[in-house]
């Protein structure tokens, strides 16, 4: 897999799991008003998407020092109840991300 598939994917509105790292997803913000924190002064901030991002509970073991158990945080990872609906398995780079899932929203 690579980042121009990952980033299209994104672009169609759908959800990509890398498992033992986390999962990448977009969602669409409305319309608000915002304020300069400077001024005070009101501005308005347009809809738009945004990429987020959670990490797998792997990743956060690893990166506070840890040493998780593989087997237990694939099976819990981010995105597990959205896993059902996956539409393909993507092949990664790299044995620590050996499954992408691309997930419909």
């Amino acid at each position: 897999m690579t980042l121009e598939e990952i980033s299209a994917t994104l672009v169609r509105g759908e959800c990509v799991m890398l498992r033992s790292f986390g999962l990448f997803a977009v969602r669409a913000k409305r319309r608000r008003v915002g304020r300069n924190p400077r001024t005070g002064v009101e501005a308005p901030i347009n809809s738009r998407r945004v990429v987020t991002f959670k990490p797998s509970p792997m990743l956060s073991a690893c990166v506070n020092g840890a040493v998780p158990d593989q087997k237990n945080s694939l099976n819990r990872g981010a995105g597990s109840t959205k896993r059902a609906n996956a539409d393909r398995v993507l092949e990664a780079p790299s044995a620590a991300l050996a499954q992408a899932t691309i997930i419909s929203p």
